[in-house]
């Protein structure tokens, strides 16, 4: 398995691996829905995959829980590109809140494992929902750059992981995948 797909299934194995928490306004439109699509990157990639919550839950060895409500996981791919773009639905606010902290450090974890060179910094992210992170770092004797952008909103939690050259993997493609990505979650009555 690639150390793309390694990081991407860290970072859900971290986001179900959360304890549920207090009702509140939530949203419920399939994650499907507010997945990008191929359409929305602003560079050619085919889709190579596409799993629902059932397949997705399996993927990541979690059948068993409780707290996700839907999941939606797609995969591009280009010449020399890959990105990854997932949705879960928590069951709670306070489910993906605590989800979204972990994910961060098990991005990290997981790119020094497989990279233990690189260097991830944190960047300006874009303004989204409750939470947002936006983490990069680029291999400049490589040309590569591979970047994490995960927010949340209410019970959503949207996530894109990029790897590719440095010059079609960039910070600004990643602000806008996220902008776009954003616009695609309902509005929702937060009184």
């Amino acid at each position: 398995m690639n150390r793309s797909r390694m990081m991407l299934l860290s970072v859900v194995l971290t986001l179900l691996a959360v304890s549920c928490g207090p009702s509140g306004p939530a949203i419920d439109t399939p994650a499907q829905e507010m997945n990008l699509t191929g359409d929305d990157l602003g560079i050619p990639m085919a889709l190579e995959e596409e799993v629902g919550l059932e397949e997705f839950l399996k993927m990541v060895s979690l059948e068993n829980r409780g707290d996700v409500l839907d999941a939606h996981m797609r995969t591009f791919v280009g010449p020399d590109s890959r990105l990854f773009s997932a949705v879960l639905v928590f069951n709670s606010s306070k489910a993906a809140q605590d989800g979204f902290k972990d994910a961060r450090q098990n991005y990290e974890l997981a790119l020094q494992q497989g990279a233990p060179d690189l260097l991830l910094e944190e960047r300006i992210a874009p303004a989204l929902g409750d939470e947002v992170v936006l983490l990069g770092a680029e291999l400049s004797e490589q040309g590569q750059a591979t970047y994490l952008l995960v927010f949340r909103k209410l019970n959503v939690v949207g996530l894109v992981v990029a790897t590719g050259p440095a010059e079609t993997i960039t910070e600004d493609r990643l602000d806008r995948l996220g902008k776009t990505f954003f616009q695609k979650l309902p509005q929702v009555d937060e009184s």
